[in-house]
């Protein structure tokens, strides 16, 4: 695996990468309710954010991101994933790479959303930054030190210096607005995205 990650990384840059997070609403099945990403092409950064009104949310899913169903009335200003499949779909399409934490399941969730109104995913390459660091990490597991965990992301951010503020100002300058805190996928994106810069010593675009 680390052999194919040198690889990919000694070409010359992709066309385009994006960085992903989704927020869900924690119902079964769960549907997104804010998605963030950044387009990366080249040093060219930009973030897009959408928020998605929900019928209901569960309470556990709402003590992490802390989204209520009127926060999202607001925020999404009535706005599904319907109204912006057809743009998500293109962004995603011809993506030659996926960054996230256990990015994994934020691709289902979005493949499976976009397949409910018409548009199929090809198959995408992801770089996963919970799998990539688990063993660099080395955090030992509570009930037995003698294993290690998978890393949350924020115990990735702080394992390579990434200071909160850092995270934010980057969300501030990608997104435009907000990002200011874990758990906001702006944030997350912002963060799993940097993680993999400094994991693997690449340049930071501005």
């Amino acid at each position: 695996m680390m052999e194919l990650f040198k690889k990919w990384f000694s070409r010359p840059r992709p066309e385009k990468q994006i960085a992903v997070d989704v927020e869900l609403d924690g119902l079964h099945p769960s549907h997104i309710i804010q998605l963030s990403y950044l387009i990366i092409e080249g040093k060219r950064v930009r973030g897009k954010n959408f928020y998605f009104r929900a019928r209901a949310i569960n309470r556990y899913a709402r003590q992490v991101h802390g989204l209520s169903v009127s926060d999202l009335r607001r925020l999404s200003g009535g706005q599904t994933l319907a109204d912006r499949a057809e743009e998500v779909y293109n962004d995603f399409k011809d993506c030659s790479m996926v960054i996230g934490h256990d990015v994994a399941g934020d691709v289902k969730y979005i493949r499976r959303e976009l397949a409910q109104y018409g548009y199929k995913l090809p198959p995408l390459p992801v770089f996963c930054t919970l799998k990539h660091y688990t063993e660099e990490a080395h955090i030992p597991r509570k009930d037995n030190p003698k294993l290690i965990k998978p890393p949350k992301l924020v115990e990735l951010t702080q394992y390579f210096g990434l200071s909160e503020e850092f995270i934010a100002r980057k969300c501030h300058r990608w997104y435009g607005e907000g990002g200011d805190h874990p758990h906001d996928a702006r944030y997350d994106a912002a963060a799993a995205y940097l993680v993999m810069l400094v994991g693997e010593k690449l340049p930071c675009p501005k």
